[in-house]
């Protein structure tokens, strides 16, 4: 391995691989650090000017920030492996009553949980996604915190084992993870369902882009409304044919937009068929 720097593609040392020892694990440190620094100013450096389009530029910016949540994540757990190393080689001929070995047990689940990378919540049914890309993005990231907490369980459960504990004993600490977990899983259903949505056509379009605050301000209150009124849904198709069929005999359309009209008038029918099998009627 290069000594003088870290590619992205390298492995990285996690709760599951851990290194082999210490002057392993304090070699990578030391990549990892300059990796972080290094990505870091290519963030604060870089422009859409040096990619070419805003959407390279975007692309790029979305795996450079990946990339630099995965060095942090590795940082953490190297820190605190290295830590853990030192303490038991402190302790190699020491015994430790059952309690001094809780307490060591209830403290390696608060050192976990203080050196995890935090959730913080970002959509929920009041503030969804406004496109595609934007719950993509956002499940990548997901997908990568939910498994970085799986890993942690799996490793806090070996530590206890190593302490002495049953299998089925964490220190308290797989209750307080799983509730993270349970927390990233609504969110990722939420994206799950929206990106189903999208799929069937009733999803929002992409938001427009450079437009400033105010350009930002109506495509909100346009997604609002577009809520609101439920279109592209078969409730909005199903309503604007009822009123169309209304005034059909005195309207005069065009052959194809009769052949359309009726297409639609087929869809309706079998969306009210579909509903009701599912025992959810539409309001016709």
């Amino acid at each position: 391995m290069n000594t003088n720097s870290i590619s992205d593609q390298s492995p990285r040392y996690t709760y599951t691989n851990p290194p082999s020892t210490v002057q392993q694990a304090l070699e990578q440190l030391n990549l990892v650090e300059e990796a972080i620094v290094r990505i870091d100013a290519d963030l604060q450096t870089r422009t859409e000017h040096d990619l070419g389009t805003l959407d390279a530029y975007d692309d790029w910016k979305f795996r450079a920030m990946r990339a630099l949540n995965f060095r942090r994540r590795e940082k953490n757990f190297l820190i605190q492996w290295v830590k853990q190393i030192a303490q038991e080689a402190a302790k190699v001929n020491a015994q430790e009553s059952k309690a001094q070995r809780l307490t060591a047990a209830q403290m390696l689940v608060d050192e976990f949980l203080k050196t995890a990378t935090p959730y913080n919540r970002f959509f929920s049914n009041e503030n969804p996604p406004t496109s595609l890309r934007q719950a993509n993005e956002r499940r990548h990231i997901l997908s990568d915190l939910k498994l970085e907490y799986v890993e942690l369980v799996a490793h806090l459960k070996d530590r206890c084992a190593q302490l002495g504990f049953p299998p089925t004993f964490q220190g308290g600490g797989r209750s307080r993870i799983a509730s993270v977990i349970q927390k990233i899983e609504r969110e990722l259903l939420l994206l799950k369902k929206f990106n189903r949505k999208s799929s069937e056509g009733d999803g929002l379009p992409d938001p427009l882009r450079g437009g400033g605050p105010h350009l930002l301000t109506i495509n909100d209150e346009i997604r609002k409304i577009k809520l609101q009124l439920g279109m592209g849904s078969p409730e909005m198709t199903v309503w604007l044919f009822n009123l169309i069929a209304k005034e059909r005999a005195r309207l005069e359309f065009e052959t194809e937009q009769e052949e359309k009209l009726g297409l639609i008038g087929q869809y309706v029918q079998l969306t009210l068929q579909r509903r009701k099998a599912e025992g959810n009627p539409l309001n016709e």
